[in-house]
This record gives C-alpha cells, structure tokens and sequence, in this order.
C-alpha cells in the first residue's frame, strides 16, 4: 500500500496489492488481497479476496466476498456473497456455504439496501420455532399476534381451526335472524385525515359498527384496542343460521298459502 491511509491490515498477504486503499479494516490471510478499493471491513481467510475496486463493503467470514467488486454490500457467512456478479451493489447475504451456480438470491437471507427488499429462503419463526408446514409462524404479541397498516391480498384462502375434535359445548345459535335485523350494513368513509397512521383506503367503504355490532354479538367485538374492532369472518356462522331461520318462516309461509288456496278451491268446487 503505497498512497494509502488510515488502514489496519492482519494477516499473511493481507491487503497485498490494495496501492492506495483508505480507512479500511482487513484480518486475516488474504483479506482484501488485489482489492483496490476503500473504507473496506474484511474479516477471515480469504474475505475480500480479488474483491476489484469495490469500496464500504462489509465481508465476515472464510472466502467471503471473494470475487465480488461490487460497492455497499454487507455479506455474513462461509462464502457468503462468493462470486456475486459486479453489478450487485448494495446487497445484503447471510449464507453459510457456496454453491457454485452464483444464484445469491437464494441465500438464507438475500435483502437489497437500495430498494429496502429483504428475502427469507426459510421457514419464519416469530417468538416461535419456524415450522417446515408454514411459511411464517407468528405468535405472540400483546394484544394481537399480527397486524398490518393497509390492504391484504392473497393469492389462495385463508382458513381458520374449526375441527370438531378441537371443540367443546357446541350448540346451535339461536335467534339468530333476530339479532341480525338489530345491526346495519353501512357505507361510510375512513377519517383518513386525522389517522394518517392507519393508511385507510380512500374511498366509499362498506361494513358495520362496532359498537352496533357489540350490543348484540359481543363475542364479535374486541376492546384489547384503544378502538373497537369487529371479527368480520365470524358474522358467516350467524349469517347460516340466521337464512336457515329465514328459510323455514319461508317455507311456512309457502305451506300456509297452499292451504289456502287448496282451502278455496274445495269452497269453489262445493
């Protein structure tokens, strides 16, 4: 290092070659060696190794970054990064071994500073093991295990435990038509204006009141919240019941008129 300051350099061959590389921090047996760039922390045998002029790159472990001259990349593991093509800036990779087919995006974890991506290639645990049969496996929290600012779509259904063997106590729901004339379907609009948190859909809404909803199925309503909230999902089990209760005042209805006019018919025919 000719013209070069600031730099720490442990290590056989580390550093060898960097002529005028500033403020860097390189440890280990050729880390950083031919990389001719600066403000590098290259850290393990190898890291950084022939990295070109790649400059604020963070690389941890045994050969990792090697071959890589991208800039502003942060790779954690054995070979993490080994080999990421020169263009890749500003990634982020936790991985633990290379694979030869320098496919990085399907590092344990692959994220992108420059557009705030992040990728998980596993299965999530949040305060609890990931599981091989979810995806992400939430649980937790104080008041909700979840909850996300703005719309949710899915591409498949959304499913909830309903299996008999889970339950106890199971019962009909009773009056259940009744109960569902005492609340309204409204349309309404999100006080958007002074909830900028919430990040409310603009726009003509439908649905209920909470508090309407709450002075007849209670169980539906939550006050864990500073507002009240309404588990829509499960009005459907009273939605059932309430056009089954609908259905047979129909079907009375329709056996009291065929008695009438069968009724009148003998009248006309005496």
């Amino acid at each position: 290092n000719t013209t070069g300051s600031t730099n720490t350099m442990v290590g056989y061959l580390a550093g060898q070659s960097n002529t005028s590389g500033t403020s860097q921090a390189l440890f280990g047996y050729k880390a950083g060696w031919q990389n001719t760039g600066s403000t590098n922390t290259f850290i393990g045998t190898e890291a950084g190794n022939n990295s070109g002029a790649g400059i604020s790159n963070v690389y941890v472990g045994v050969a990792a970054g090697r071959e890589c001259a991208g800039d502003y990349n942060v790779f954690i593991g054995r070979y993490a990064g080994y080999g990421e093509p020169d263009a890749n800036d500003n990634r982020l990779i936790i991985e633990n071994n290379y694979t030869g087919s320098l496919n990085y995006s399907n590092a344990l974890i692959y994220g992108n500073f420059s557009t705030n991506n992040l990728r998980f290639n596993a299965n999530v645990g949040i305060n609890r093991n990931g599981s091989t049969d979810y995806g992400l496996y939430v649980s937790g929290g104080t008041l909700y295990e979840m909850r996300v600012v703005g719309d949710a779509h899915a591409s498949g259904t959304f499913y909830s435990d309903s299996d008999i063997r889970l339950k106890k106590n199971i019962n009909n729901y009773k009056n259940a038509l009744d109960k569902i004339l005492q609340i309204r379907g409204v349309s309404f609009e999100w006080r958007r204006e002074e909830f900028p948190e919430t990040d409310y859909d603009e726009g003509i809404q439908i649905g209920v009141i909470a508090q309407e909803v709450e002075k007849v199925f209670p169980e539906l309503v939550s006050n864990d919240d500073e507002y009240k909230a309404v588990a829509y999902s499960k009005l459907s089990a009273v939605l059932v019941e309430a056009i089954k209760e609908q259905q047979k005042q129909i079907e009375e209805l329709k056996n009291a008129v065929a008695a009438l006019k069968k009724g009148i018919i003998l009248d006309n025919q005496e």
